[in-house]
């Protein structure tokens, strides 16, 4: 079977060991940026995952696909090429329509004063999970609580060779902070009980083993590895 090697654009360790958990015994191998000594910060600004996911991939493909000559200074582009993938994903609430979604991993820079009175910049997710539930503590409809998680996965091999895998997991937001697994906003976010082997208002913090399986990663995961197995072989 033919693997297929990419570069992780991403410096978030948790990520990193979560994707490569989903992606073990497949044809897909992810490489760490630390295991390159290099990492790069990419300007998100797309208007959705898709775009965000593409731009990162593209960022990570040049900067790691580029040596310089130290001679004059000049780029020069390595000719065995190693392909990347990205990812972007986030929660989207039904009740902030605007607040998440793409711009979830900034979600409350701007505002956390309100709650603390003292403006933060280098939020911990624990401070968003409580400035979430804080937004929604007039919400007690659970139908109005809706959220999703999303997932896009960006394979890029070339500037003509790009490949998009989504996932989804439909849920609400829970009125309280529960488990210690996951990471993010899993601690306040409840699947949706059709999609559970029981009837309980566990958070996804608290389903490390069911996350595993059902995940918006994990679905998007196991899409691409549909896609890669079948051409590995």
């Amino acid at each position: 079977m033919k693997n297929f090697e990419f570069i992780f654009a991403s410096s978030n360790k948790h990520k990193f060991f979560e994707f490569e958990a989903l992606l073990k015994d497949s044809p897909i191998k992810l490489i760490s940026t630390s295991q390159q000594e290099k990492s790069l910060e990419v300007l998100e600004d797309g208007d959705s995952y898709h775009q965000n996911a593409l731009l990162k991939a593209q960022a990570y493909y040049n900067h790691f696909n580029t040596k310089v000559n130290n001679r004059n200074k000049t780029s020069i582009r390595s000719a065995n090429k190693i392909a990347v993938m990205a990812d972007d994903s986030g929660l989207n609430v039904l009740a902030l329509p605007t607040e998440l979604g793409i711009h979830s991993a900034r979600f409350g820079e701007a505002c956390f004063g309100d709650i603390e009175g003292d403006k933060k910049t280098n939020l911990t997710y624990n401070d968003r999970c409580k400035l979430l539930l804080e937004k929604l503590k007039n919400i007690p409809n659970d139908c109005d609580r809706k959220a999703c998680f999303v997932c896009v996965l960006c394979f890029y091999f070339s500037e003509q060779e790009i490949f998009f895998f989504e996932g989804r997991l439909e849920g609400k937001i829970g009125h309280e902070i529960r488990g210690s697994g996951g990471f993010g906003f899993d601690p306040v976010f409840i699947p949706s009980l059709d999609l559970t082997e029981s009837s309980s208002q566990s958070s996804l913090a608290e389903m490390d083993e069911w996350k595993q399986l059902h995940s918006h990663r994990a679905i998007a995961v196991n899409e691409a590895k549909k896609f890669f197995s079948s051409k590995s072989t």
